[in-house]
């Protein structure tokens, strides 16, 4: 074939150039334009950042996930880049959030301000499934979190529930320079174990799932599916104790220069059931994520039968 017969050559050659060119221009005009801004956003002492949201969106995923019973997404907006550079002023901000169909999702502290003398604001979405989730079956919650005031500057996540196989399982999501770790766990049995006598039902005697959530909450405090021992060392990391979980936990401290720690916390869980909590990192420069490779859990876990 002769190409110079081809009519309009050159200008095809130029078409077919410039549609394999155009997208990686765009793409590189769009990182010089982050970069610029916020580049621009540091020259004021602007930050926007987060332990899970992430400017170029996280992708957190849950498998084993139980399939039943509601579960709590708790995540930190901060004014600071690191332990040294912190934003001297107030940012307001904004959270918004969309769940799976199956799922209702309510929020806390959705709006707000992240005040300069702490730089620190949590938000809480809690999610109740509409239906039990079958073995495979995901629910997804996006969330996306922007600064409104004085500068903008937008935040995003996604976090995927996957239903799993029974049993006991969990997680730690962490990254470098995150100043605390999420705990993960899920129970996925089906049953739970009578502690004390209630009704017709006696110590030690087994209920399943579907007579257990028609119990009244009284009646659902007397019956524990498993207790899970959590052992740790508060040289490595703390636990977060503002958190509801411990108030129906037992502890044990162990004193470090005359400072008593916690060292141990055993937890009750219910069937079917998700539970999250947080660790304060005494070296936020490690990354503490399980699992991970062939690292080994900074947490040791021991799961108790009632």
């Amino acid at each position: 074939m002769n190409l110079k017969k081809i009519p309009h050559l050159k200008q095809i050659i130029i078409i077919i150039f410039l549609l394999i060119l155009t997208p990686l221009v765009l793409t590189f005009a769009k990182f010089i334009k982050e970069t610029f801004y916020n580049f621009y956003l540091g020259s004021k002492e602007f930050y926007f950042t987060s332990n899970r949201l992430k400017e170029k969106g996280a992708t957190y995923q849950v498998n084993n996930w139980s399939g039943i019973g509601s579960f709590d997404i708790t995540f930190d907006l901060l004014s600071s880049l690191n332990n040294k550079l912190y934003t001297s002023y107030d940012v307001d901000y904004k959270v918004e959030y969309s769940c799976s169909k199956d799922a209702t999702c309510s929020i806390e502290n959705g709006t707000g301000i992240i005040y300069s003398s702490t730089h620190s604001a949590t938000v809480n979405i809690k999610v109740n499934p509409n239906r039990a989730f079958k073995e495979g079956e995901e629910l997804v919650v996006d969330v996306s979190a922007t600064s409104t005031n004085p500068y903008v500057k937008t935040l995003n996540a996604k976090f995927i529930y996957t239903s799993g196989k029974k049993g006991i399982t969990y997680s730690i999501t962490d990254e470098k320079t995150n100043p605390y770790l999420n705990f993960s766990i899920t129970n996925a049995n089906t049953y739970c174990t009578v502690i004390k006598d209630f009704d017709s039902y006696k110590k030690g005697d087994f209920i399943d799932i579907n007579d257990f959530l028609n119990l009244n909450n009284t009646s659902k405090s007397n019956c524990i599916s498993k207790y899970i021992k959590l052992t740790f060392d508060p040289n490595i990391i703390l636990v977060d104790t503002t958190s509801s979980l411990l108030d129906n936990s037992t502890l044990n401290y162990i004193t470090i220069n005359n400072v008593s720690y916690i060292k141990e916390i055993t937890i009750p869980i219910d069937a079917l059931s998700s539970r999250e909590l947080k660790f304060y990192k005494i070296d936020p420069s490690k990354n503490y994520t399980y699992p991970k490779d062939e690292t080994n859990s900074i947490i040791n876990i021991e799961i108790i039968d009632p």
